[in-house]
């Protein structure tokens, strides 16, 4: 049993929403309470209807669909193309998918712009991510390599 801090009633807990970061493991407003709440913002239906819209897309295609659609406004197809195109190895080091992430390549992007860039495998993406998307950055890491002596992988 537990008191709805809205309405102040005693309550069995299975009139309560489950919520595992509270002491008691659910909500502090009962789902009566909770609802009317929901329902008396002006805009309960334009958000229950985003919602629902939203769903529909998740569930028509697979999570990673979804994520690629919902982070980078591209389908798997999309994806699939891309990945075709660069004849599956990563648009830096060329290097193809093999022990990467679920032996697939991640989507770079522009993090102002949003635009899709390509593919690069994780340890290209990384090094991208660490330097800030800055290219004098990395033109002085490669300037460097050259004065120093790099040794080839390859």
């Amino acid at each position: 049993m537990k008191v709805c801090s809205t309405c102040n009633e005693l309550k069995q807990l299975k009139a309560f929403f489950k919520r595992n970061d509270s002491l008691d493991g659910y909500e502090g407003n009962c789902k009566e309470c909770r609802m009317e709440k929901k329902r008396a913002n002006p805009n309960f239906k334009e958000t229950t209807r985003k919602a629902a819209i939203k769903h529909e897309k998740k569930r028509k295609g697979t999570r990673w669909g979804y994520s690629l659609y919902r982070n980078y406004g591209i389908t798997e197809d999309d994806y699939w193309e891309m990945y075709e195109a660069q004849e599956g190895c990563c648009a830096i080091c060329r290097r193809p998918t093999q022990g990467d992430h679920y032996n697939r390549l991640v989507v770079d992007h522009n993090h102002d712009t949003k635009e899709v860039r390509g593919l690069l495998c994780n340890s290209c993406n990384v090094v991208l991510g660490h330097s800030g998307d800055n290219a004098e950055v990395l033109e002085r890491a490669a300037q460097y390599l050259k004065d120093k002596g790099s040794y080839d992988r390859e």
